[in-house]
């Protein structure tokens, strides 16, 4: 008993605690000419200015959404189409399997194990770079779609992981390099 009417306080406590700020703001007194007489100030709507301050908020906004969705595809410019296009619907046999596994080191040799044992092919495409990109997975009963699209996620922009399952075959591909006159006109990045 003693619990209950401790909790219906801390309740009532709480919500005058929430509601007298509020209440507090909730007029507006003009100087009092009587102590006994309390005028409040109407405030005059201008709706001109409200539509005016809205549009302003909203194109403000839609200029926010529209910078970080060009800095999202930004991120993802580097990734060719296929290798967004796999999507988890469509997964079935090897790929569907669940495995647990962890692994640090370069991302060839990870395919290299994981083409073994599955009985995939595993292709380089390109010239890998002097520093070859590593991955850091640490599965537990993930699909090996899953895990593949996590070590595809940490080696872009560097290179690509591409599943041909047709050709029953995982592909890393390495971009060629960007010409000094790309390089120029990216700003030097």
């Amino acid at each position: 008993m003693f619990r209950s009417t401790q909790k219906k306080r801390g309740r009532v406590l709480l919500f005058l605690l929430l509601i007298l700020p509020l209440w507090s703001c909730s007029t507006e007194e003009t100087p009092k000419t009587n102590p006994g007489i309390v005028f409040l100030k109407k405030k005059k709507k201008h709706p001109e200015r409200d539509v005016a301050a809205s549009l302003q908020l909203l194109s403000r906004a839609a200029d926010r959404v529209a910078r970080d969705w060009d800095e999202f595809l930004g991120f993802q410019r580097h990734l060719p189409p296929t290798a967004l296009g796999n999507s988890q619907a469509d997964v079935s046999g090897h790929l569907a399997q669940r495995y647990t596994m962890s692994y640090v080191g370069p991302v060839d040799n990870f395919l290299r194990a994981i083409g073994k044992t599955i009985r995939w092919k595993s292709v380089v495409i390109g010239i890998p770079p002097a520093a070859v990109p590593t991955i850091e997975i640490d599965a537990k009963k993930e699909r090996l779609f899953t895990i593949l699209r996590d070590a595809g996620v940490q080696i872009s922009p560097q290179a690509w992981i591409i599943l041909q399952r047709e050709k029953r075959e995982i592909d890393l591909v390495y971009p060629p390099p960007d010409s000094p006159q790309k390089i120029a006109a990216r700003g030097g990045k």
